[in-house]
């Protein structure tokens, strides 16, 4: 089990590398610091010619956004586009920083009450409570930014093939 929400998976298509590139071209702009504007693409990032690194292009803030990176390979029956999407690393960051101080008031309350400096108070519950939920709201806000720009990306590489792209789980 992994302890950082990711996805993988592989989209195999009949394209060739060069037209799942020139596809994507079509639906990535640029990296953008300030909003979105009315004629924006569909993900902003950077595109080579055997891989990409995105995000979707939002009008509303979202730390949990995926990073989406790919890799274009040629198949024998045309291509295969690895994709994975993680946090970004600035959140991962700050995410552990901030569990960590949530962890080590944790442990002086538990120091605190054991000891007999303070007696039990509801509010000690805070710190616990604190390390329980924060993960599950991470993980269920980036599930949901998932749920959302996977069929996008599916539905883009689809329309290179007469027959729907055929998605498969990346092994583990």
């Amino acid at each position: 089990m992994n302890l950082l929400p990711s996805e993988q998976f592989v989209v195999e298509t009949s394209a060739t590398p060069t037209m799942v590139h020139d596809t994507l071209a079509g639906s990535i702009e640029p990296r953008r610091w300030l909003p979105a504007t009315a004629d924006h693409k569909v993900f902003h990032g950077t595109l080579t010619p055997y891989g990409f690194e995105v995000r979707r292009v939002i009008d509303y803030q979202n730390s949990f956004l995926p990073v989406i990176t790919g890799l274009i390979r040629a198949t024998s029956a045309g291509s295969s586009v690895g994709i994975r999407m993680t946090l970004s690393p600035l959140v991962v960051l700050f995410g552990a920083l901030w569990l960590g101080f949530v962890a080590l008031t944790c442990v002086g309350v538990l120091i605190a009450t054991v000891s007999g400096v303070v007696g039990l108070h509801p509010a000690q519950l805070v710190p616990f409570a604190l390390l329980v939920l924060a993960p599950t709201f991470v993980w269920g806000n980036f599930r949901h930014e998932v749920k959302v720009t996977k069929p996008i990306l599916i539905a883009l590489l689809a329309r290179l093939d007469r027959n729907d792209a055929t998605l498969r789980p990346d092994p583990p």
